[in-house]
Formats: structure tokens, C-alpha cells, sequence
């Protein structure tokens, strides 16, 4: 397994999907990719050697986190997707284990930042906002009252 930077966002089903493909590389080794909220990604060689046998490339993408019915139900084998270009995974296995590492951590980084910005977006729309659109309605329902209320003049008490 290698670390590959990856950004897989674009025709994608929503900000966050996975994507898990397999498909056979030019030399015949058999490769995955797994890409994780659209930019964490790794290519997995899945075979101990070059295979010789006919294999269809598939691949699967998942809307990580629906916003709303626009994002689409989940894709099985859409062009888009097996049109990615896999990273090579004996380029990527040359490096040594800092790059890899700077390599996982440079793209956790950059998902961690689109995840924290849709959960706030999330926490905006689904939490927030209703909240706020019920207090509104309660100020325009009391508005009317309270500016009769204060038309009038304070009643005085005797006693």
C-alpha cells in the first residue's frame, strides 16, 4: 500500500465521497485504489504478480455524506470513475518512509479541512438554522403586539 496524492472530488456525487476501484495496470498487475473523502487516497498492488487472466476493471463510489437528493444514489461502474488514472504504484513505492509519510499527512491535513468546513456547513443548515428561523417567526408574530404595547401610554394606579 502506498500513499498517493489523489483528488478524486470532481463528477463526484457529493464533497466527501469514496471511491474503492480495481483494475489491472499496464505491465498486469492487478491494482486498487482506495480514496477516502474524495483526497485521502492509497493504490494497493493486490497481486503477487502480473496477472494473465482477463480482468474487468470495476469500481464503487460512495457519497460519504448526503447533503441532498441532488447528490445521486451511490455508482457502480460509471465511466467517470474508471476514467481515474491510478496513480503507479512503482513510482510510489520508491520513495522512503518520510515522503510516505509527509505524503499521507500533506492529504489528511487537506481532508480534514474540507471535513471540518462540512460539518460546519452541516451544523449551519440542519441545527442552526431551523432554530434561528423559529425565533424569527416569533419575532414578526410578537412585533405587532409589542409595538401597540408601546403606542400606548403606561397605565397609572391609583390608590
Amino acid at each position: 500500500m502506498q500513499a498517493v496524492e489523489l483528488d478524486v472530488r470532481a463528477d463526484g456525487l457529493g464533497p466527501l465521497d469514496h471511491l474503492v476501484s480495481v483494475r489491472p495496470d499496464a505491465e498486469g498487475w492487478l491494482m486498487g485504489l482506495v480514496v477516502l473523502f474524495g483526497r485521502l487516497a492509497f493504490v494497493v498492488r493486490l497481486s503477487s504478480e502480473p496477472i494473465t487472466a482477463s480482468v474487468a476493471s470495476s469500481c464503487y463510489r460512495v457519497n460519504q455524506i448526503p447533503v441532498n437528493d441532488r447528490t445521486g444514489p451511490d455508482r457502480l461502474d460509471d465511466p467517470r470513475d474508471l476514467a481515474i488514472v491510478v496513480p503507479r504504484f512503482d513510482l510510489a513505492a520508491t520513495r522512503n518512509h518520510e515522503e510516505f509519510q509527509e505524503t499521507a499527512v500533506r492529504t489528511l491535513r487537506a481532508v480534514l479541512s474540507d471535513v471540518l468546513e462540512q460539518q460546519r456547513s452541516l451544523h449551519l443548515r440542519r441545527i442552526i438554522a431551523p432554530i434561528w428561523e423559529r425565533a424569527c417567526a416569533r419575532v414578526e408574530a410578537v412585533g405587532p403586539r409589542l409595538r401597540r404595547a408601546r403606542a400606548r401610554p403606561p397605565s397609572s394606579t391609583t390608590s
